[in-house]
């Protein structure tokens, strides 16, 4: 499977979630090494594997894998659903499931071993729950663990929990009456997850985590020169023996004091050049919302004497599998949000969260890192809202294959 997809490096799977799990379910530790404390990870996904660990013993990666494909048949359920509720026209309905079902490196990543299948599900399932009308308290109650789960699987998922009070306001009118007692439960639920993580962090580290700790060495890596030499060819990742390196020259030992090294080299060499971290933040937005996948191949960094070379690269023969897919989902999804105030109240409010939840990820990954497999996960999302202009595409085109006149997408 990696020599298949080797643009996901270490299909089918990041094993420092296995690591984590592995400690978890056998000493009781959230530890990436078995010893100390880590923040390392968001914790839901490693509880997740721990768990499945103690069910399945040693044969539990195979189990894993269909845990992932569940997952995933269930967000693009919810996906499909939700066309269906929102259109009532069975048209963008299959065209959602079919924009999902071409996104190639949708699919791969989801069926991987990380957490992004599981937070696509609380993406998908939070806007659905959003998009009822009216809103049932217990799903309301639904949402607020959604979004404390989304923030408790991926560093984005705090965008979710700021933007999840704002939503609300959004969808008022169809809140349960009273209005009190299930908004603020909603909100202490999302509310949890954050102090359960910060608490933990602070237990761990001494300090309090916007995210988790790769915060530091993914601003890192986005701000050095040798960021031109990995994006947009290869994995960022390829840079974390440089970051380890340089972070043990200068005497940073423990977790903390290695993120904060990363943190301060990374401000100090903004301060140095801001036109190039500029310059690489257009870059990072634009693979983050590119059709084409990027990074482009694989390969391996060689960094000696002072400098680093990119060697042996290869393209990945993937890179250009989901483009018709995402060029469909990204230029739909864009049509749509552009005409929200002509939509209905439901659709309107999706088009606004996903918008403003667009705007913040691309500013968020501008300055960290934009590589396209951070996007995916909010894809099943997106194609929702571009499944109408993609069934008036294939409408339209049939219908001039027939030699009749197209009719516009609701």
């Amino acid at each position: 499977m990696a020599r298949m997809f080797p643009h996901f490096g270490g299909w089918p799977g990041s094993e420092g979630y296995a690591q984590i799990a592995w400690n978890l379910s056998h000493r009781g530790l959230f530890s990436a090494d078995g010893t100390a404390a880590t923040t390392e990870r968001m914790p839901l996904y490693p509880m997740i594997l721990a768990a499945l660990m103690r069910l399945a013993g040693g044969g539990w990666r195979p189990w894993a894998a269909v845990m992932n494909a569940l997952a995933l048949a269930a967000s693009a359920g919810i996906a499909t659903r939700l066309c269906n509720r929102l259109y009532s026209n069975p048209r963008a309905t299959w065209a959602c499931a079919l924009l999902l079902a071409l996104h190639v490196a949708w699919t791969a990543e989801a069926l991987a071993l990380r957490e992004t299948v599981w937070f696509a599900l609380a993406v998908i399932g939070l806007a659905s729950v959003l998009t009822t009308q009216p809103i049932p308290p217990g799903r309301l109650i639904a949402a607020g663990a959604l979004a404390g789960a989304a923030y408790l699987l991926r560093p984005t998922g705090f965008l979710l929990i700021g933007l999840f009070p704002i939503w609300l306001w959004a969808v008022r009118s169809d809140l349960p009456r009273p209005l009190v007692p299930p908004v603020a439960l909603a909100l202490a639920l999302a509310g949890l997850a954050v102090g359960s993580w910060q608490s933990y962090s602070i237990r761990a580290t001494g300090q309090l985590q916007i995210s988790d700790s790769e915060g530091g060495i993914t601003a890192f890596k986005g701000a050095i020169p040798e960021f031109w030499v990995a994006e947009p060819w290869v994995d960022l990742d390829l840079l974390n023996p440089l970051a380890d390196e340089r972070a043990r020259l200068a005497g940073a030992r423990s977790l903390p004091e290695r993120d904060r090294y990363w943190r301060d080299e990374a401000v100090r060499t903004i301060r140095d050049d801001p036109a190039q971290w500029i310059a690489k933040g257009f870059l990072k937005v634009a693979e983050l919302l590119s059709p084409v996948g990027t990074p482009f191949g694989y390969g391996r960094i060689n960094s000696t004497g002072g400098s680093s070379r990119l060697e042996g690269f290869r393209w990945d023969p993937w890179t250009f599998a989901s483009v018709p897919s995402a060029v469909l989902i990204l230029g739909g999804a864009v049509r749509r949000m552009s005409r929200w105030r002509a939509l209905p109240g439901p659709e309107r409010s999706l088009a606004e969260m996903a918008a403003i939840l667009l705007a913040l990820l691309c500013l968020v990954h501008a300055a960290t890192s934009g590589e396209t497999r951070f996007r995916l996960p909010f894809d099943p999302l997106l194609a929702v809202l571009a499944a109408p202009s993609a069934a008036g595409l294939w409408a339209g085109a049939a219908r001039r294959l027939r030699g009749r006149p197209a009719t516009a997408d609701r």
